[in-house]
Order: structure tokens, then C-alpha cells, then sequence
């Protein structure tokens, strides 16, 4: 706060209109006895009116609002596409007035849509069956149940950046440079979380086939010792050929594992360890394996020191949320 009282509405105006009959500044602050730089602040607070500071507008709001049609019929529509499709209207605007008006007008602004997977009538109507099935099924309930699945994993991975911010000149830079390799090297893995932590990883060596047997040599391996160690009673699976063969069932009804039934085909949002592999490949991105025995080691150091069971049982209890979002969208793809 300075040494003098701020300047009152009245005086400004007093300042505005002596400065409207052309009196200089020192001649205000004469008159009005204050300083120089008091009128001079004043007037520079002042809003002024601009007339005649913006271009013409060169769409009506009924052109405007068939510009949002498009896009409401067309969602994927480029600006471009839709600047054509005005211009053969008779609207001729660019790209960039395009997008303007969508952003400013309407709130549709350009985003990248989510990959989410194809699902059908039939499917949407098993995801809905059996969220209703389980969606009064509290979180502690969900710590019964071990989650499995398989996935594959690759020595180079993208980081799902499609920028790069880098100096003008230096495009070739390798440090500016995406990576990449012809046929890298890919392992596939099996592997099965708790609430209690992990439930064991299997890693295939290169050309082996996952079918009936192979699975079961699996489940008699890992999974009888783990849901043993993890106090787990219910085995989630998905519905794949090599997971619902008679002699996988077979093993599963001698060993009595409990399979959690009516498993929703095309359902990664549902399985918690889908969130686990995607976890874990930014992970062993990260180590930047050079070989496949170096991958497999990696995944191995990964699973054991990384994956610990705070983070398992974390996904374990956003079950009855996942539930809650299938059926809020009404059976279509969640963000999980």
C-alpha cells in the first residue's frame, strides 16, 4: 500500500474527463492536486473501446450450427472434410475456422479417440448379465478370486507418444528418434494375481503352442500351490478355446477349483490384471531389453520386485466399481 490514500471512482472520473477536453497530464494533476504518475495510472486503467478490431465473420449461426451437425452425424470427420462439405454448400472457410467454431461454440475440440474393443449385441448383453449377477458383491468378496490371463510382451515397445519436442534442425537426432525393429522379439506369458499379491508367471519359450494341454501343465504348476498360499477359492478365466477344452475342465473339476462362471467374452475393462500387464510393459520398456533372454529376464525381475501386493489388491477391490461403470454404459467399453 503506498503513502497516499488510493484514488476515489470520483476522482478517476474527474481524471477522464479533464483528459477527454485535452488537458495534458501535468495539467490534471495540477488542477486536481495529485501527483503526475496517479493521473498517469488512471488513465492506463481506464478500459478503452476498440471498434472495428475483429474480421468479418464469415458464417451465420445457422451455418454454425450445420457445421455441428456434421460433426454429431460424422464424429471422425476431419476440419478438413468438413471445410469441403461447407464449400459445397457455398460456406467457403477454412480448416482452421472450422475448427475455431466447433472449440469456441460448441465444445467439441479434437481428441484422440480411445481404442476400445468391437463389442457385439451378444456380448453387451453377457457383460450386463453378469455385472447384475455380481454388482451387489462387495470388494472383500472380489479378494476370493484369482484373476489370470495371458499377454505379450516385446523387446521394444512404444511409450504411446506420438510428439516429440525437439530443436528445428535436429530431426535426425537419435535421442529425437523413435526406435524400431524389424520382427523384435516377443515372449508370451501366463500369469495370475490375488488381493494378496501374485499368483505366479509362466513364460512360453518361442514357438510353443498354447493349447488344452500346455494350459493345463500350467494350472497344475502355478495355480494349485498359489490359491493355496493366497487363501483363494474362485478361478477367473476367460472363455478361449484352450481354457474351456473338456480336459481343462476336467482338471478343474478333480482339483475342486471353483471357476467364477458366465465370464463375458471381450472383457479386458473387467479383468484387474489387464491393468497389471499394462503396468508391466511400460515397466520393462523402461529396462530396455536388448535380446529375448534379456526380456525374459527382465519380465522375471519385474514380476517378483515391481509387482507388489498393495498394487494387486488395489485392482482387486475397483471391482464393484467396474461393475458399476459396464452397467452406467450400459455394457459398451469402460474407461478401466
Amino acid at each position: 500500500m503506498g503513502r497516499n490514500r488510493d484514488l476515489s471512482e470520483f476522482q478517476k472520473g474527474q481524471i477522464n474527463a479533464l483528459h477527454s477536453e485535452g488537458l495534458s497530464q501535468c495539467a490534471i494533476a495540477l488542477r486536481l492536486h495529485i501527483s503526475r504518475c496517479s493521473v498517469q495510472n488512471a488513465l492506463r486503467s481506464t478500459p478503452t473501446r476498440r471498434h472495428n478490431c475483429r474480421g468479418v465473420r464469415k458464417t451465420t449461426i445457422r451455418q454454425d450450427r450445420a457445421l455441428k451437425a456434421i460433426v454429431v452425424r460424422s464424429p471422425h470427420a476431419s476440419s478438413a472434410r468438413i471445410a469441403q462439405s461447407a464449400a459445397a454448400n457455398g460456406v467457403n472457410i477454412s480448416a482452421r475456422t472450422v475448427r475455431r467454431r466447433l472449440l469456441c461454440d460448441f465444445g467439441l475440440p479434437a481428441r484422440r479417440p480411445a481404442k476400445k474393443p468391437l463389442i457385439t449385441k451378444k456380448q453387451l448383453r453377457d457383460r450386463l448379465k453378469f455385472c447384475h449377477a455380481f454388482k451387489s458383491k462387495p470388494a472383500e468378496w472380489w479378494e476370493r478370486v484369482v484373476f489370470s490371463d495371458e499377454s505379450t510382451f516385446q523387446q521394444l515397445r512404444g511409450n504411446g507418444y506420438n510428439y516429440v519436442r525437439r530443436p528445428v534442425g535436429e530431426r535426425l537426432n537419435p535421442k529425437y528418434t523413435l526406435k524400431t525393429v524389424k520382427h523384435p522379439p516377443s515372449v508370451m506369458v501366463w500369469g495370475a494375481i490375488s488381493a494378496k499379491g501374485r499368483c505366479g508367471l509362466e513364460i512360453f519359450d518361442k514357438g510353443v503352442k498354447i493349447n488344452a494341454a500346455k494350459y493345463v501343465e500350467v494350472l497344475e504348476s502355478k495355480l494349485k500351490i498359489h490359491m493355496t498360499l493366497t487363501n483363494t477359492s474362485i478361478f477367473q478365466q476367460d472363455s478361449a478355446p484352450c481354457h474351456t477344452a473338456k480336459v481343462v475342465k476336467k482338471w478343474l473339476k478333480d482339483n475342486s477349483v471353483q471357476v467364477l462362471e458366465n465370464w463375458p467374452p471381450n472383457s479386458p475393462d473387467l479383468n484387474v490384471i489387464e491393468n497389471c500387464w499394462s503396468a508391466m510393459k511400460k515397466k520393462v520398456a523402461a529396462h530396455s531389453p536388448t535380446s529375448e533372454a534379456d526380456l525374459k529376464r527382465i519380465l522375471k525381475e519385474v514380476w517378483v520386485k515391481e509387482i507388489n501386493p498393495d498394487y494387486c489388491k488395489t485392482l482387486v477391490h475397483s471391482m464393484p466399481e467396474r461393475i458399476s461403470a459396464v452397467i452406467r454404459n450400459r455394457g459398451y467399453p469402460t474407461r478401466y
